[in-house]
């Protein structure tokens, strides 16, 4: 097993329908009064009253920004998640939360996602957002080394105490529900306790992400949708279950849905290349790392890029952000027209220069339309990629570069 099993063993030799309770929880030892602050529906009138979402949009750190999750919702999101917030950052400085939270009422139904480690820290956060939101969501899946250093996400998952006290903290003390997010261990036992006890805690709605927290990076793989199911299965009859894993285009929706028996799919990634993701695209665009795209789907990417700079004129945001989904947005016309990808990586994000970006765009979509190139790309090699970026570089006084830059 890839965690410590000390930490674990406890929880290994728990009876598994033994109801979990938490000595160290205010609210479990008597400390502090368990009853609810305020009422609240149960899990499934909650799921209810929220539209019943069947098409989610993944938190994503500085990337599930107000714009983009609007510019998802105009193609077909039903439900989406904030970035991760730092709960002691939120807390403590009103510059973080004025540039790292915003919405609108339109953006709805949202889910506000912290990461921490201590209950009454996050609670302060939360209590932020309560009436902006209609749930809070605890991070436990995140594997990065950040998350290790900083205590929180997926290396909580040896610390059930932990984040029984946190999410038991926001279950009686907020306005609204408290929802989280987890990863599998490699142990299918432990994994269907690990699930319980979020919902003992409090957790209103359970999103699984299908892998461990050892698969990220070039050792992702595929999700274990079996697995997935096997945890709705455990704990769905009290919950709603949300599906987190091989959503790359929207025919992987409802065959995922009917293999996990969940209420909602969450994609995360394949959004970021295609938004359009859950209005099922007549022509979906494919990851760069792996597939080139025709002219037509490329032209129907440079359409979006163009949606999203309406959301950002509409929902202002950092243009670093706006810069970093143009360059995922855009990628397979980047591939074909290399020095509009130096430009926009020349791109100084100053004040004032969304109009800049639009144009950029603009005359990306001109240079498109104009192109002979109606095919994808083939496939090049690593050694060939280098030849050509260096090649790129070599273009020089180009009319269109100088005006950009």
């Amino acid at each position: 097993m890839a965690y410590n099993t000390d930490k674990l063993k406890q929880h290994i030799e728990r009876p598994e329908d033994e109801e979990y309770k938490c000595d160290t929880c205010p609210y479990c030892n008597g400390q502090r009064d368990p009853t609810p602050r305020h009422p609240k529906p149960s899990p499934f009138e909650f799921w209810e009253k929220i539209g019943a979402p069947k098409y989610t949009v993944a938190p994503m750190v500085d990337q599930s920004e107000l714009p983009f999750r609007m510019l998802c919702r105009k193609y077909g999101a039903t439900l989406a998640y904030t970035p991760m917030f730092h709960s002691r950052s939120f807390m403590e400085s009103a510059t973080y939360r004025k540039e790292q939270f915003s919405t609108c009422p339109e953006d709805r139904p949202l889910f506000v996602q912290f990461c921490g480690h201590e209950a009454d820290t996050v609670l302060a956060a939360a209590k932020f957002v309560e009436d902006d939101c209609d749930a809070v969501d605890l991070n436990l899946g995140c594997p990065q080394g950040i998350a290790r250093r900083g205590f929180y996400g997926a290396f909580l998952m040896e610390h059930w105490d932990i984040v029984h006290t946190i999410i038991h903290t926001l279950a009686v003390e907020l306005k609204c529900p408290v929802t989280a997010k987890m990863r599998l261990f490699d142990d299918e036992a432990l994994t269907l306790k690990y699930a319980k006890m979020l919902v003992d805690a409090g957790a209103t709605v359970v999103g699984v992400h299908g892998r461990t927290r050892e698969m990220k990076g070039q050792d992702t793989g595929m999700a274990d949708l079996e697995m997935i199911r096997k945890v709705q299965s455990h704990i769905g009859h009290r919950v709603p279950v949300i599906e987190n894993g091989n959503i790359m285009t929207f025919a992987d929706v409802h065959p995922a849905i009917e293999k996990t028996n969940t209420q909602s799919v969450m994609s995360a990634e394949a959004l970021l290349w295609d938004p359009r993701l859950y209005s099922n695209p007549a022509r979906p665009v494919l990851t760069g790392r792996n597939f080139h795209m025709d002219k037509e789907t490329r032209m129907d990417a440079i359409q979006t890029a163009l949606d999203y700079l309406e959301c950002v004129k509409k929902y202002p945001e950092d243009l670093g952000k706006v810069k970093a989904h143009l360059f995922k947005i855009l990628y397979h016309s980047y591939e074909v027209h290399v020095p509009f990808r130096h430009a926009l990586g020349d791109f100084n994000c100053g004040e004032g220069a969304l109009e800049t970006l639009v144009d950029h765009v603009a005359k990306l979509k001109e240079e498109e339309i104009a192109s002979p190139i109606v095919g994808g790309l083939p496939r090049l090699t690593n050694e060939e990629k280098k030849a050509e970026v260096e090649a790129a570089k070599q273009v020089e006084d180009c009319d269109y570069c100088i005006e950009f830059v």
